[in-house]
C-alpha cells in the first residue's frame, strides 16, 4: 500500500524527533554545539542536563508518533506542534537564536499545524 503525504509527514517527524531526541540523549556536548549552537565557552554541565532533558521530550514525542495509533498520533501531533511553537517563541529573546533549532522548530510547527488541519 502506497502512504499518502500526511502519512509521510507524520513519519518523517515522527523519525526527525526521536533521531534528534536520541542524538541528544547520548551526546548532549554534540547537540549543543551543532543543534543547540552553544559554544564550550557557555557550556556547563547544567547544560549537559538540560539538553538531555530536551532530548528525552523529543524522543519521547517521536516513538510516541511512530508507535501510536491514529487519534493518539494526531493528539501527539497537537503537543509537538505547541512544543515547537514555544522552542520559537523562547530562542526570540536571543534573537532568534540557536539558528539551527529555531529552523527546525519553525519548520516542524508549520508542519504539524498543516498535518492537524
Amino acid at each position: 500500500r502506497r502512504m499518502d503525504q500526511r502519512q509521510i509527514a507524520f513519519l518523517l517527524l515522527g523519525i526527525g524527533r526521536t533521531v534528534i531526541g536520541t542524538v541528544a540523549v547520548i551526546e548532549p556536548d554534540f547537540a549543543a554545539r551543532k543543534m543547540l549552537g552553544l559554544n564550550q565557552a557557555t557550556w556547563t554541565k547544567d547544560g549537559k542536563y538540560m539538553t538531555r532533558l530536551f532530548g528525552a521530550r523529543d524522543l519521547a514525542l517521536g516513538l510516541g508518533t511512530l508507535l501510536a495509533d491514529s487519534y493518539s498520533r494526531n493528539t501527539l501531533l497537537q503537543v509537538g506542534v505547541v512544543v515547537d511553537f514555544i522552542d520559537v517563541l523562547s530562542s526570540l529573546p536571543n534573537g532568534g537564536r540557536p539558528y539551527p533549532t529555531t529552523a527546525v522548530a519553525i519548520a516542524a510547527t508549520l508542519m504539524g499545524v498543516w498535518l492537524i488541519m
